[in-house]
């Protein structure tokens, strides 16, 4: 039994699966509504699919699927992400989802400061290599708690770039 969008049972009387091209099947479903009357489908009650039976047609839009949690953890990915969230209607309006976004744009923009400092390390030998790989290795640890943090709903502020997320986002 399917029910429609305004709760009325049918019974499906007729069931046929005709054979098309290249062996493909079409399900015609037919009936009739509510419990033995003799009120019929109207067109848009008949449904057809490729294969299978569908539900009715008229189901209300989804949401964007995405939690604040969510959107906050994919916000660290890259500053595409971020970026997005800052303009997309239900989440430019989010202080949590805004701040996670704006403090991964900051984010990026230090490990940007750091990877310009590592061209100029370069040229010392091994002090100057082993100041790379701390700076990196660390940057790398504080991005990694930053996704977490955000995806268990937590606010994680960085030190110097936290704040200047905070004041950009609006949020306390």
């Amino acid at each position: 039994m399917i029910s429609l969008d305004k709760g009325v049972g049918v019974r499906l009387f007729y069931l046929h699966l005709t054979a098309r091209s290249m062996g493909s099947n079409l399900a015609i479903l037919n009936g009739r509504a509510g419990h033995g009357s003799d009120e019929t489908l109207s067109h848009n009650q008949v449904f057809y699919a490729k294969g299978v039976a569908m539900a009715s047609p008229n189901v209300p839009a989804a949401s964007s699927g995405l939690s604040d949690d969510a959107a906050s953890g994919i916000a660290y990915l890259t500053f595409i992400p971020a970026l997005i969230f800052l303009m997309v209607a239900p989440y430019n309006t989010n202080s949590k989802v805004k701040f996670h976004a704006w403090q991964s744009i900051f984010l990026t923009g230090a490990w940007i400061c750091v990877w310009v400092l590592d061209i100029v390390l370069a040229f010392v030998p091994i002090l100057g290599w082993l100041i790379m790989i701390l700076l990196g290795l660390g940057l790398f640890i504080l991005w990694l708690i930053c996704i977490i943090q955000a995806f268990q709903g937590k606010r994680f502020v960085i030190p110097v770039i936290g704040p200047l997320a905070l004041k950009q986002s609006g949020g306390a």
